[in-house]
């Protein structure tokens, strides 16, 4: 009859040593964290980024400032008021794309959810 053979047993741990089925514990925990926190990131940096496309769309914008100035005149302000009110209005949309305002912003949040921020 033929002797089966069968894998060599692993060697218990040296003192002070950690065995193989503790490194493999230890290391499906840390793998199962970095997914967690993954996953966590992911819906605030889709928003994150939604805003700064929004925020960068050059169509979108001139759509808004459009509306913003012809509402103006609608509304019976005369047009050399118009014209400044949309001047500002557009600078303000502009200067809202600061691109470490909406990082700060996504960490604070993060933060405040219980995650680690950035």
């Amino acid at each position: 009859m033929e002797e089966e053979r069968r894998p060599a047993p692993l060697e218990a741990p040296v003192e002070g040593e950690h065995s193989l089925r503790e490194d493999l514990e230890t290391l499906r925990d840390l793998l199962a964290s970095i997914a967690e926190f993954l996953n966590r990131l992911n819906e605030p940096l889709e928003k994150l980024l939604n805003t700064m496309l929004s925020a960068l769309d050059g169509a979108r914008v001139g759509e808004d400032v459009g509306n913003f100035y012809r509402k103006l005149l609608e509304s019976g302000m005369p047009q050399e008021e118009a014209v400044k009110l949309t001047r500002e209005y557009f600078k303000a949309r502009v200067e809202s794309v600061n691109i470490a305002r909406l990082v700060r912003s996504a960490a604070d949040e993060m933060r405040e959810k219980g995650g680690s921020g950035l």
